[in-house]
């Protein structure tokens, strides 16, 4: 990216992206348990989130003295699409019960 401006605004955008993603997940595990359950499911997403960004921190360090910075953003920018692939797998079943009225 040349220009600064375009830069932030590009930073802007993922980061709105993230959580954008975020909220709706864990909307997600709200609609798809029952009342009983979804305190039980946000708090092990939470916890499953903190071991992950720890886990996260550890390899990115790695990848970064290893491999340099372009690598550690390829690895950032396939989390997402990966992860939208392993919800659509897990969920199929589910999804096909769903009926539109």
């Amino acid at each position: 990216m040349e220009s600064t401006a375009g830069a932030i605004a590009m930073t802007c955008m993922i980061t709105f992206l993230c959580q954008a993603w975020s909220t709706n997940i864990a909307t997600l595990s709200a609609d798809l348990t029952s009342r009983r359950e979804t305190a039980t499911v946000m708090g092990m997403m939470g916890t499953a989130g903190s071991a992950g960004g720890l886990v996260f921190a550890q390899l990115l360090g790695f990848i970064i003295a290893t491999f340099g910075y372009g690598s550690a953003f390829g690895v950032a920018a396939v989390l997402h699409p990966i992860a939208l692939i392993v919800l659509f797998c897990f969920l199929r079943p589910t999804l096909a019960r769903v009926r539109v009225a």
